[in-house]
């Protein structure tokens, strides 16, 4: 499995039992990508059926199957303490996704900076010229950008 740090872009093939940080190479190749994105703390029977299709699609694109999770996880960043525990941790979580045949987990900082991103901009800046994304997988909820305001509408309606 390939983890990627997306604030600079290094890739690195890990052991995902022993996954560390790291941010060394400001030269990643660039790849286009079949993603779904969430948090996948734990991944039950839903997730499986998910990941199966993203797999199956990545396939038969001969791309690569992408996760993007959110580090820390969304709720974790607005409830502070008061979020609840996890159900998995990061290390266990790259783990269960390597063993669902996912080939790469791309994280992405949730901080105010990705928070400050409009719909749009978080569209073209991190999926499209970012990721290069051409198929983006999503649950009928998924919001994103700032305020929440897109939606699974507004990526259909940008081609993803």
């Amino acid at each position: 499995m390939v983890y990627v740090c997306v604030i600079c872009k290094a890739q690195k093939t890990v052991n995902p039992q022993a996954i560390r940080t790291f941010c060394k190479s400001q030269n990643a190749q660039r790849l286009v990508y079949n993603a779904r994105i969430g948090n996948f703390d734990g991944v039950h029977l839903g997730h499986q059926r998910v990941l199966r299709q993203v797999k199956l699609k990545a396939t038969m694109q001969g791309l690569p199957a992408v996760v993007i999770l959110f580090e820390p996880q969304p709720l974790e960043y607005f409830a502070k303490d008061e979020a609840p525990r996890r159900i998995t941790r990061l290390r266990e979580k790259l783990l269960l996704l390597d063993q669902h045949g996912i080939d790469r987990v791309l994280c992405l900082r949730f901080n105010q900076k990705l928070l400050s991103l409009s719909a749009h901009e978080f569209i073209q800046q991190l999926l499209v010229s970012g990721l290069a994304v051409s198929h983006f997988v999503v649950g009928d909820d998924f919001r994103f950008g700032k305020d929440r305001m897109g939606s699974y509408g507004l990526l259909k309606s940008e081609g993803l």
